[in-house]
């Protein structure tokens, strides 16, 4: 019985401490992006895209970003649609809200062989407050376009990075 308790302590204090998860194969170090492509009509999107994935994985420091010739896998990603619509209105008729939506495809590969690991579709949305509007509560402060596309991209980037970690 004190066999069983002293191994249940030791098991338990064995998994104490953090390790980073990494589900990608170990071999897989580096990491390369071109630009990714922009299928919406919302102009320079897919730049702000890739260099804020790009400054992610740097934060993120588990996979190292580099060129293609370097590079041990590959992310390509599509800005696939922008989408800017009326989400709510006042008692005037006029746009208090707006929803910004941005739906994107990434795929990784590993490089050289071009072994698909995995794709997949996202799609990240957020509201802001029309900047002309009268409904202006003190915990919203997203008040403009820019910022909530900003705001947007950041989740995408954040959201990419680890999935690609955890492929």
């Amino acid at each position: 019985m004190k066999k069983l308790f002293l191994l249940w302590v030791i098991l338990g204090l064995s998994s104490c401490g953090h390790t980073p998860i990494r589900t990608l194969p170990d071999h897989i170090k580096s990491i390369y992006m071109p630009i990714f492509t922009n299928q919406s009509f919302q102009y320079g999107l897919e730049e702000i895209l890739t260099n804020m994935v790009i400054e992610e994985f740097i934060k993120d420091g588990r996979l190292k970003v580099t060129d293609r010739k370097s590079a041990n896998a590959e992310l390509n990603g599509t800005i696939i649609s922008y989408e800017k619509v009326p989400f709510s209105y006042d008692n005037e008729g006029n746009v208090n809200k707006y929803r910004v939506s941005v739906s994107v495809r990434f795929e990784l590969t590993e490089v050289p062989n071009n072994r698909f690991l995995w794709q997949e579709q996202y799609q990240e949305t957020i509201l802001y407050i029309s900047p002309t509007s009268s409904y202006q509560p003190k915990d919203f402060d997203i008040t403009s376009e820019e910022e909530a596309i900003h705001k947007v991209l950041v989740k995408i980037a954040y959201y990419v990075v680890n999935r690609t970690i955890k492929a």
